[in-house]
């Protein structure tokens, strides 16, 4: 009898292993999509390409609402779908009859898709603006029925069975792409007659806007994606006049559905502009936008946003051209050179509506050449009003070459405009990497809106453009029988740690040069305990100039430090180190300690650990953290 059951347990075995054999050979054993169990109150997403028409099998579980007036056939709280990216066009959703108990529906599909790129999206936040979070009446049973719903939510059980699924049938499909096709909100924009500018995936507490310059009566067809709510605009797309504040369009309250949640709606509108120039904006509140959904999204998730084009492709609007400006200018800086700051300013008297047009160097969130406008307060400091940070667009030539518009309304008071640049990559000594920007301007112009302004009623002053920041020389160490650590001659991606020892609590001696921006520190010092704990750190507000470019900057003052072992850390970025700037960065580029008065043992080089210290005294007084000095 064992034998037999041994025998039919090896038959079973081959039978699945031949069963698994088969499904991965005709490739329906791989999900091209496997959005597998997604959590309550998530949209998860996956996309695949492919070349030629293939057919899919879809196994999908989602589940329905239940709505006020009590359950509901159509209204989906968790649940699947496609789109195809080029046009946004929906090629499946799930759907099905909502079952006689509970709230899971199960559907088990073919589709056949054309070539191209597709998002599939599981949603589960449902939508409260169906459901009925408390009683319907004061009855016992409504109570326990709101209680035993989770507030209307009964669907969140099912949440270990929701799914969307596909799997190739045939050799396109099981072929498909599905890796590296990226953020849909982040595709190209359309290029054909029409287009005129778009902002999409617009996320939460996020401003986009753009400015278009109408040159003879126009039509422009206006589109906007958005949240109202019993008549009230969250999200607001807008279409402002310049030089008037006038407010030409906004979205009205209403719309048609854009599916998910019944607040997200779909407002398309066509607008008339006289010439003149015009921001266009969107801006969202600080909720339920693009990756920030408090409901179920829109069936097109990225299109949450505006977007505008022209009526007709013959209509007279364009995206703002600023050479192309026949307007008063109040201050231009144009082809600044090497280590420049340069300052313009003015007063007004009455609401001055400008535009200000600036070209620099930013990269990676490092500003290098770049302008700033800022208006005077009433304790005599300067405020910021704008800088050069955000809404960045491509300049032409080298990556890190940007250019900035900004549409600014600005009130009574005295301003000044300011552009600093550092010491290479600039209109005066040429341009490295990939070259200089596709328009002439290296530097920044305000102008004015209103044509008629007289720009000598602002008693503009232009400050006297600073010299060249000039070399520091040679840099004056003190003497060498001082040195408790140094490192020194520090190259390009370097990390070196040295330690010392205190015996006694005293201040310290440090001087250290190094590389940095007011955001970013490329090559810098540090002092650290034995645990990791950073008592001193070099930085861009403890340091100063140090000659010869303007993110070259030294460290020279005093650490009090408690008795105890530390370690001096001195790290480098991959670009310009030891050497690169001027006589000084030859004799120092790293950093050294010194004891305050008295000699030391000569200090041991970058990376050799000190002798044994003496011994310890019994009770030493414990370590103090200490800022930066």
């Amino acid at each position: 009898m064992r034998t037999v059951l041994s025998r039919l347990f090896l038959v079973g075995l081959l039978g699945v292993a031949i069963f698994a054999v088969i499904r991965f050979a005709d490739g329906t054993g791989r999900a091209v999509v496997d959005l597998t169990s997604p959590d309550v109150d998530d949209l998860e997403h996956e996309a695949f390409r492919i070349d030629a028409p293939g057919t899919f099998a879809v196994d999908a579980a989602g589940s329905y609402e239940e709505v006020s007036g009590g359950p509901s056939d159509t209204t989906l709280a968790a649940y699947g779908w496609l789109v195809r990216r080029s046009d946004g066009a929906i090629v499946w959703k799930l759907s099905g009859r909502r079952p006689e108990r509970g709230t899971l529906v199960t559907v088990n599909d073919t589709i056949r898709l054309g070539p191209g790129t597709y998002d599939a999206y599981f949603t589960a936040y449902g939508d409260p603006l169906v459901r009925q979070p408390g009683p319907r009446d004061g009855s016992l049973g409504e109570r326990i029925r709101a209680f035993l719903s989770r507030g209307g939510r009964s669907w969140v059980g099912d949440a270990g069975r929701w799914r969307l699924i596909l799997r190739g049938l045939d050799a396109p499909a099981r072929e498909a792409e599905t890796g590296g096709l990226g953020d849909p909100a982040e595709a190209d924009a359309p290029e054909d007659s029409t287009f005129l500018w778009q902002a999409l995936g617009v996320r939460s507490r996020q401003r986009r806007e753009e400015i278009l310059h109408v040159t003879a009566p126009a039509r422009v067809a206006v589109r906007t994606v958005t949240e109202i709510t019993d008549g009230v605009v969250a999200d607001r797309a807008s279409i402002v006049r310049l030089g008037g504040r006038d407010t030409v369009w906004t979205v009205p309250a209403r719309g048609t559905w854009a599916g998910g949640s019944l607040k997200n709606r779909i407002v398309e509108d066509e607008v008339e502009l006289q010439p003149g120039l015009y921001r266009v904006a969107f801006e969202a509140d600080r909720s339920h936008a693009y990756g920030d959904w408090t409901a179920n999204p829109p069936l097109v998730p990225w299109s949450w946003g505006v977007s505008v084009r022209r009526a007709t492709p013959d209509q007279a609007v364009a995206r703002l051209d600023p050479s192309a400006l026949d307007l008063p200018q109040i201050a231009a800086f144009d082809c600044v050179g090497s280590d420049q700051e340069l300052e313009a300013v003015f007063t007004t008297a009455q609401p001055l509506d400008v535009l200000l047009v600036a070209v620099g160097e930013i990269t990676s969130g490092s500003r290098y050449d770049y302008a700033t406008l800022e208006v005077e307060g009433e304790d005599g400091d300067w405020d910021e009003v704008w800088e050069m940070r955000d809404d960045l667009e491509p300049a032409g030539g080298d990556d890190k070459n940007k250019r900035a518009t900004a549409a600014l309304s600005l009130d009574p008071g005295t301003y000044r405009l300011l552009y600093e640049t550092d010491g290479s990559h600039d209109c005066s000594d040429g341009y490295n990497g990939g070259g200089g920007p596709d328009e002439p301007l290296w530097g920044a112009v305000l102008y004015a809106l209103d044509p008629d302004l007289d720009v000598a009623s602002l008693d503009v002053q232009v400050v006297e453009p600073s010299e060249p920041v000039s070399s520091g020389g040679a840099l004056a160490l003190p003497d060498a029988g001082r040195l408790l650590a140094r490192i020194d001659s520090v190259g390009n991606d370097e990390d070196h740690r040295v330690t010392f020892q205190l015996d006694a609590g005293t201040e310290v001696l440090v001087v250290a040069q190094g590389e940095m921006s007011d955001e970013v520190e490329y090559d810098f010092a540090r002092i650290e305990t034995t645990s990791g704990r950073e008592v001193w750190r070099m930085s861009w507000q403890n340091t100063v100039p140090a000659g010869d470019a303007f993110f070259h900057r030294r460290f020279e003052g005093t650490v009090p430090l408690a008795p105890g072992t530390y370690v001096l850390h001195y790290e480098s970025d991959g670009s310009r180190s030891f050497g690169d700037f001027g006589p000084s960065s030859d004799v120092l580029w790293g950093a050294h300690v010194y004891a305050p008065d008295a000699p030391a043992p000569e200090a041991p080089a970058a990376d050799t650990p000190m002798p044994p210290p003496p011994p310890a005294p019994p009770a030493p007084a414990p370590e103090t953290p200490t800022s930066d000095v």
